[in-house]
């Protein structure tokens, strides 16, 4: 019997996907207000660090993508046990690549702070190496919590991630409260509390994963490589691995050229960024109902509905992104002043607030049409497409605005707001062929 999740998603998976999102949202600005106080560098050390685990956790969307994608499209033909076969294979793999990468990363933490935080006072660089050391340690257990969600929400579970988030989320703010306040251990104590939060938090999700009614799984098979498995995790996985690769380097390049500018300019872009993770919440709400409900739907074979859905996912975002991102922007001197007390780096993110309104508007198109491409399998064209738009067209423009036109922080937003409208048309001509509704994978 095929996997009937379709027929009623917004009660089931919508409501759930939309409040985690907004909780992590709410969380994540929080836990930089409270950053924020440790000193006038802290936010840029954060915001440097944290790029560089996205940047590996990118290079394991092959496991975390292509696993979701596959389970999404077998449980919407109503193949469960190939599914289980697939998350199973998911797991092995996420696990001894993460834990491969931390033993790496933490013999060679000071060159590569150094190498990505170019002409960083001594100050923040040494924050930078403390802090990334601390957060390397939490890699394993972020990568395996990705891939646990990531098929949870496949199979159109979205309550089991909230929780997960939720108590996630609460764990982070209790240790940053007792690390940063109670027991002040500054650029440390932020390191340590993701540290011990994410590792609770993969402790439970592994637990709720194994209680699944959508999958059968067995531990003894997540130790035994099945190659057959891992081919067609890699298929879908691997350009997709290789574009979030070339992306976030992409974004650390663009921060590297930020923390050039000198600290002032890097202030006021991480303040600016902070608060465009809220304008940007449907972003990642319609990334995740756009990979689960259009992969099942494919996956039945229910082309039209799936088209169809793909377009009401796209408008209801264009919308949402739009009220949000011009809220921020219209409001902006009234937010910046809560991550930062100098009035200069205040009125100067409040400007750069404007530009990050428009670059929201390519921003959810991509987050709604990338995902949909994707799951077909049509995952080299958006390969293709957003290598040229980062590295021949961002990164360029990023250096001609912010040192040849001295726009400074904001010329970051404009130059990404360019390759973002790009991949934008390039991708929306490929959506309306439909093409991608009928690839195998």
């Amino acid at each position: 019997m095929k996997h009937d999740f379709h027929a009623n998603p917004t009660l089931r998976f919508v409501i759930p996907v939309m409040s985690e999102s907004i909780l992590n949202t709410v969380v994540g600005l929080v836990f930089s207000y409270l950053i924020g106080g440790i000193s006038a560098s802290s936010l840029t050390t954060i915001a440097q660090g944290n790029q560089v685990i996205t940047l590996i956790c990118a290079a394991a969307t092959m496991f975390v993508t292509g696993s979701g994608i596959l389970c999404a499209r077998l449980l919407g033909a109503g193949e469960r046990l190939d599914a289980s076969r697939v998350v199973e294979q998911a797991i092995l793999l996420s696990a001894a690549a993460s834990l491969t990468i931390t033993v790496l990363c933490l013999i060679f933490a000071a060159p590569m702070m150094e190498l990505l935080m170019p002409r960083a006072d001594a100050e923040v660089l040494s924050e930078g190496i403390a802090f990334f050391r601390m957060l390397i340690l939490s890699l394993p257990f972020a990568m395996l919590n990705n891939a646990f969600t990531s098929v949870m929400r496949a199979s159109g579970d979205g309550r089991s991630p909230l929780i997960i988030s939720t108590l996630l989320c609460g764990l982070q703010l209790l240790f940053s409260w007792l690390f940063l306040r109670v027991i002040p251990l500054d650029i440390v104590g932020a390191g340590l509390s993701y540290l011990l939060s994410r590792a609770i938090g993969s402790t439970v999700a592994f637990i709720m994963l194994m209680h699944s009614h959508q999958y059968v799984l067995k531990i003894r098979e997540m130790f035994k490589p099945h190659v057959p498995t891992f081919k067609r995790i890699l298929k879908i996985g691997v350009p997709t691995s290789v574009e979030s690769i070339f992306v976030q380097t992409g974004y650390l390049v663009a921060s590297s050229m930020v923390i050039g500018l000198g600290t002032f300019e890097a202030a006021v872009y991480n303040v600016a960024n902070t608060l465009y993770s809220f304008a940007a919440l449907p972003q990642g709400i319609c990334s995740t109902i756009a990979t689960t409900m259009i992969g099942q739907l494919i996956g039945a074979h229910e082309f039209k509905r799936a088209k169809r859905t793909g377009w009401h996912i796209w408008m209801i975002g264009m919308g949402a992104s739009f009220i949000l991102s011009m809220g921020t922007a219209i409001f902006g001197s009234s937010l910046t002043p809560i991550y930062s007390s100098d009035v200069q780096i205040q009125a100067n993110a409040a400007s750069a607030l404007w530009a990050v309104a428009v670059m929201c508007v390519p921003a959810i198109s991509l987050n709604t049409l990338d995902p949909q491409l994707r799951v077909g399998g049509d995952v080299k064209y958006v390969m293709y497409v957003t290598i040229i738009a980062v590295w021949a067209i961002r990164l360029p423009l990023t250096y001609l605005l912010c040192y040849v036109w001295n726009m400074g922080a904001v010329g970051v937003f404009w130059a990404n707001t360019l390759s973002l409208l790009f991949r934008m048309v390039c991708n929306m001509a490929r959506f309306i062929k439909g093409k991608y509704l009928y690839m195998r994978v």
